[in-house]
This record gives structure tokens, sequence and C-alpha cells, in this order.
């Protein structure tokens, strides 16, 4: 009864060091996850970065375009100096182009921000698989730890068996 109620105590001890093991090695994985994804969060603050200056570009031209064009007489026959027109239509041209570069150098950047941010969703698919198989592996190992302790525990009864016997006889 005694060996029974040490080999329980024994299990159970066991069992909570291993959940303390997996505890451990999630917190572990859980620090690792949060420095690669520190890591790439001033990427993501650039990104926005960008947004907002990509937006904010689009918004001006989008008002000087809107005052070139509505600078010009359309109605009543009216007559407009070629000069002026020939100005605010290469002005126009002007900011196109300006946001034409900007934008391919901005897409640049998207384009490889998008890669980064695949890239660490295939890692974290991968990362997410290996947690899953060492859960599988830590539970056949915990169960094979128990069935370990029960053979020990078989194997110490049976060497007393003999024993006690002789010394009753």
């Amino acid at each position: 009864k005694n060996l029974y109620n040490a080999w329980k105590t024994i299990s159970v001890l066991r069992d909570s060091v291993t959940v303390k093991r997996i505890k451990l090695q999630f917190l572990r994985q859980n620090l690792k996850l949060i420095s690669i994804l520190k890591g790439q969060m001033t990427y993501l603050e650039e990104c926005g970065l960008l947004d907002r200056e990509l937006s904010s570009s689009l918004a001006g031209a989008i008002e000087a375009l809107e005052a070139s064009t509505l600078r010009l007489p359309i109605v009543g026959g009216a007559r407009a100096d070629i000069q002026n027109m020939k100005d605010a239509i290469c002005s126009a041209v002007d900011v196109m182009q300006a946001m034409a570069s900007s934008i391919c150098s901005s897409l640049s950047k998207v384009v490889e921000v998008n890669n980064l941010a695949a890239d660490l969703a295939k890692v974290t698919r991968q990362e997410q698989a290996l947690l899953d198989q060492c859960k599988d592996l830590l539970s056949t190992l915990a169960a094979m730890q128990v069935k370990e302790s029960s053979l020990r525990t078989y194997i110490l009864q049976l060497k007393r068996v003999p024993t006690s016997l002789t010394t009753q006889l």
C-alpha cells in the first residue's frame, strides 16, 4: 500500500513536471514569436506612414487638378488664353507624373512588405504544425513515463514476492 501511494505521488509529480515543461516551452516559443513580430513591426509602421503620405499626396494632387480645371471657363462662349491653358495642362501633367513616380516607388515597398508578410505567415503555419507535433510527442512521452513507472513498480513487487514467501516459510 505504501509502495502504491509512493508510486501514485511520483506519478502525480511527474505529470506536474511534464505539464510545467510544456507550459515553459509554450512560453519560450511565444517569446520567440514576439521577438520576430517586434522586428516586423517597424516595417508595418513604415507601411502605415507610406499609406498616409500617399493619401496626402493624392489628396493634394486631386485638389490641384480640380483647381486647374475649375479655373477654365467652359460655358457661354468664353474664351481662354492659350498660354494659360497650356500652363494649366502642363501643371496637371507634371503633378500626375510626380504621382506616378511616387506610386511606383511605393509599389516596390508594398511588394516587399507583402512578401515579408507572406513569409511570416508561412513560418507561423510551420511553427503551429511543429507545436502541435511537439504537444503530441509530449503527451506520448507522459504516457510512456507513467507506463515505465508502473512497470518498474511491478518489477519491484515481483522481486519482493519471493523474499516475503521465504521469510514466511
